[in-house]
């Protein structure tokens, strides 16, 4: 199964059972995604359920009213009914004490709420923010 995660204004990341593609601009990604074999129909609805995505985000007011703070996962994950990690990679949002179990679009964060475990893949790629009221 293809999934495309828009990241940015023209910065895109392909997900697929083989591994990961990107971040690419998307005529290079289509390109790239041709030569791996996938039909240009499933390359264009990807894409466009992509860029739905990223405008409702943009539209709904997700990106405003956060304050970011540095962390050290050597001493632990931070967590807090206002504390919420960012996945640079998909752009997702994940709430770091929720109720039930979540993760992010690419998975590169995942928190097992049962067990109270937060899992980050590539720090880099990870940002705590406080939501501000």
């Amino acid at each position: 199964m293809l999934r495309v995660v828009k990241i940015g204004p023209d910065k895109y990341v392909a997900l697929t059972p083989t591994g990961e593609y990107g971040p690419l601009p998307a005529a290079v990604l289509i390109d790239t995604l041709r030569a791996a074999a996938y039909t240009t129909t499933d390359i264009t609805a990807a894409l466009h359920e992509s860029d739905a995505s990223w405008t409702n985000q943009r539209r709904s007011g997700e990106f405003s009213n956060r304050r970011y703070r540095s962390f050290d996962a050597t001493h632990g994950y931070p967590a807090g009914p206002n504390l919420f990690y960012e996945c640079l990679r998909c752009g997702g949002v994940v709430a770091s004490a929720p109720s039930d179990n979540t993760h992010c679009a690419c998975r590169n964060i995942m928190i097992d709420a049962d067990y109270g475990r937060l899992n980050i893949h590539d720090h880099r790629l990870a940002k705590l923010f406080e939501a501000a009221d």
